[in-house]
């Protein structure tokens, strides 16, 4: 069934390959098979979430680089290359989390006996959690980055206006109009080859700083999801464990 949900992990998943010794104790027919393929592909999502985690460290190392770069010519390159790695992470992401919703979706339409059902929602529910810690590191490095980017234009802008107030520096890193008068004082005050290097730095710093807001606000929008569906299945499966138990005769120690 999952695999009519996730058609495109049906053969050679990520997950197939290692969870074909870990998944051989449950091989049985009905649902077993199931079982398996659940995991299956589970793993391999899981593999994913890694690999996107990953790419997350690998946009860092690409931040630094840029910020480190002086050279115009080659910060916008380094740009594209951080623009590249930011639009594979959101759709790793986006993916990821419409194939972990399409499993929570299957797991309620699905009638399962309590015991499988707890395994399941656990499993999936330590998915969830594990997109959302990868989606809490992506927001924090994507902060750090903004502040660092914006750091950064305010040096340029001290040091072709020495005597602007901190205001006045904010005003021309937030504000369009204001960094025009910034950019016909660095016009007057500098040699044209200089000025047309620092205020290019500048202008592609303040892209940087709303591409990166942008990103973040797709973040929060992401972790919520990620905080929802886990506590779901953090309930759901508490449930499913509790009737698993009934059935069997346990008693809980609430009880």
């Amino acid at each position: 069934m999952l695999s009519k949900v996730l058609p495109h992990r049906r053969r050679g998943s990520a997950g197939s390959a290692q969870s074909g010794s870990t998944m051989g104790s449950v091989r049985s027919a009905g649902s077993g098979s199931e079982t398996e393929k659940y995991f299956t592909i589970l793993n391999g999502i899981e593999e994913d979430i890694d690999a996107a985690n990953d790419d997350v460290d690998d946009l860092g190392v690409i931040h630094e680089t840029l910020l480190s770069t002086a050279d115009g010519t080659r910060s916008e390159a380094i740009a594209r290359q951080r623009d590249q790695k930011t639009a594979q992470i959101n759709n790793h992401i986006v993916r990821l989390r419409g194939e972990l919703n399409a499993v929570e979706q299957m797991n309620r339409n699905t009638v399962q006996n309590p015991s499988e059902e707890a395994t399941r929602r656990s499993r999936h529910a330590v998915l969830a959690r594990k997109l959302m810690d990868v989606l809490d590191k992506y927001r924090r490095l994507e902060r750090e980055s903004q502040k660092q980017y914006r750091q950064r234009m305010e040096k340029h802008i001290r040091i072709v206006m020495p005597d602007a107030t901190d205001d006045e520096v904010r005003e021309a890193v937030g504000n369009e109009a204001a960094r025009s008068v910034f950019a016909m004082d660095v016009m007057s005050s500098y040699r044209s080859k200089v000025a047309r290097r620092m205020l290019r730095d500048v202008e592609n710093r303040d892209k940087d700083i709303h591409e990166i807001e942008s990103t973040i606000k797709n973040i929060m929008r992401w972790t919520y999801f990620g905080r929802v569906v886990s506590v779901i299945d953090v309930r759901l499966g508490s449930q499913a464990r509790a009737d698993s138990m009934e059935a069997n005769g346990v008693v809980s120690d609430d009880d």
